[in-house]
């Protein structure tokens, strides 16, 4: 039996937007886990081996400082691209979750080709948000903080309704106009529940450079340098495996953002209501047909 789709538009409170992510989640699950699984799989790894072979000696050896740059920049080129395909993925999903309902599987090769159409407008638009919010906090931090929230809308925006980004980002205000502390401390409930989760992912990174550092301690540099090797590939499976935990968390953050999207749409736009009178026009002009 199909099941009843989840209902986007709907005004709900921060309990409520809570309780149907969780739903979302539960429901499909192992899409979600096998869109971001193949689309962010690969900078996973590259970013993993990176913060792996990241070590705390690497500071010491001064021969190191040059392939340690390199690292670094791979490190945060990975991140960024990440971000940018883990935010990606969800938005396509949800997007085509609107389109479809469950009437249709959502396959990884749909999000993918979904992504693709999108990526030449979204690579530019994530990088004016960054731009934005940097200049922003720089500047001031309180106006930073209010356009950190319109922002985030206005990636989802950009690729549900294919509108100029001034135009995005002028909706994105409209829906935090007398709305943002709300939407601030619903936020905030995110990031806690995220940084929780991620913590079990980052923990094994953490306790192995803290042993690093303590067999370390006192060391020479070749003694070092030879202990090193015996570090790298569980330095580099911990570094894999809190990479991942960026990623699910990134995810999740940015899935109960889009939960926030449709509702102020719905409180403030009745866009649920709009849908349903357009389809039920299109319905009577097929029937006529």
């Amino acid at each position: 039996m199909q099941q009843k789709p989840i209902v986007l538009f709907e005004a709900r409170d921060t309990r409520e937007n809570l309780e149907v992510m969780r739903s979302f989640v539960v429901r499909h699950f192992r899409e979600l886990s096998l869109c971001l699984l193949y689309i962010t799989g690969p900078f996973v790894i590259l970013g993993g081996i990176a913060l792996g072979s990241i070590h705390i000696f690497d500071f010491a050896l001064a021969k190191s400082h040059g392939m340690l740059a390199t690292k670094y920049a791979v490190l945060m080129l990975s991140s960024l691209v990440l971000y940018l395909f883990s935010t990606l993925t969800i938005s396509s999903f949800v997007a085509l979750y609107e389109e479809s309902g469950e009437q249709e599987k959502i396959t990884p090769d749909k999000v993918w080709r979904r992504i693709r159409q999108e990526l030449p407008r979204m690579i530019p638009a994530t990088l004016l948000i960054s731009l934005l919010l940097v200049v922003a906090f720089i500047a001031f931090v309180l106006p930073g903080m209010y356009l950190s929230i319109p922002l985030q809308f206005t990636f989802f925006i950009l690729v549900r309704e294919h509108i100029s980004f001034s135009a995005a980002l002028k909706k994105g205000l409209n829906l935090i106009r007398g709305e943002w502390w709300a939407s601030f401390f619903y936020l905030l409930v995110l990031y806690l529940v995220g940084y929780v989760i991620s913590f079990f992912f980052q923990a094994p990174h953490v306790i192995i450079q803290v042993w690093q550092a303590f067999t370390l301690a006192g060391g020479s540099a070749e003694e070092s340098a030879y202990l090193s090797d015996r570090f790298s590939l569980l330095s580099v499976l911990s570094g894999i495996l809190s990479m991942a935990g960026n990623v699910l968390m990134s995810s999740l953050i940015f899935l109960g953002l889009i939960f926030q999207y449709y509702s102020l749409a719905e409180k403030k736009e009745g866009a649920g209501l709009l849908t349903e009178i357009a389809l039920i026009g299109k319905d009577r002009e097929d029937l006529q047909e």
